[in-house]
């Protein structure tokens, strides 16, 4: 998805709520150079870690913010308020997504960030029957008006997520936007991502029937 904003190796401005190791924002940064990015993350003893381990590069105009993805989220500058290419919602506490992080009220307030090409990436891990994600896919269909499932095939040894659950990344984006990039990355993208389906009721219904 990343790879097809906007032109190949141009810049962008990226908002990434949940940061980990910043291996995303350092991935945008490798492919990017010279992005514009803001990193949302709870845990500052993580961000330490992160820094003192595994420093990211000192030319790389990222910023990291501590605190909650939702209350941050609101006092980001007027400047950024539509302005972001990309906007990643990676966001976990335990096995599960903060209820807060969730909802079109969150989803809402997430959508003035977007550029008028903007598009949103969401990471969720669902058990069986993927209720979870049902209902974040209504919610983002809700807000943004396009989706698209993303279930990646991921070797057991490599796959982080906790026993009994599933990571499918939604993308959402405005009008056309959200489609045109499925085309382009049901060709050229599916041996990395795995079998990517169309319209999104596909995937639920392998998934529960």
């Amino acid at each position: 998805v990343i790879d097809q904003i906007s032109d190949p190796g141009a810049p962008i401005t990226a908002v990434h709520l949940g940061g980990g190791a910043l291996t995303l924002p350092r991935y945008v940064e490798a492919t990017r150079p010279g992005s514009r990015q803001q990193v949302v993350e709870l845990e500052s003893d993580l961000v330490d870690f992160v820094r003192k381990e595994l420093p990211w590069s000192k030319q790389a105009s990222i910023r990291v913010r501590h605190g909650d993805a939702r209350e941050v989220l609101a006092k980001f500058p007027p400047g950024l308020r539509g302005a972001v290419d990309l906007l990643v919602v990676d966001v976990f506490s335990g096995a599960r997504t903060p209820a807060h992080v969730t909802s079109v009220e969150f989803y809402t307030e997430a959508m003035t960030l977007l550029a008028p090409e903007g598009v949103v990436v969401v990471n969720v891990a669902d058990g069986p029957g993927l209720a979870f994600a049902r209902s974040q896919a209504a919610t983002l269909k809700h807000t943004v008006g396009h989706v698209a499932a993303l279930p990646v095939s991921t070797p057991p040894a490599l796959d982080a997520s906790p026993p009994g659950r599933r990571s499918a990344p939604f993308k959402s984006g405005r009008r056309g936007r959200t489609l045109g990039l499925h085309r382009q990355l049901s060709g050229r993208h599916r041996r990395h991502c795995g079998e990517i389906s169309t319209p999104i009721q596909k995937y639920f219904s392998s998934e529960t029937g």
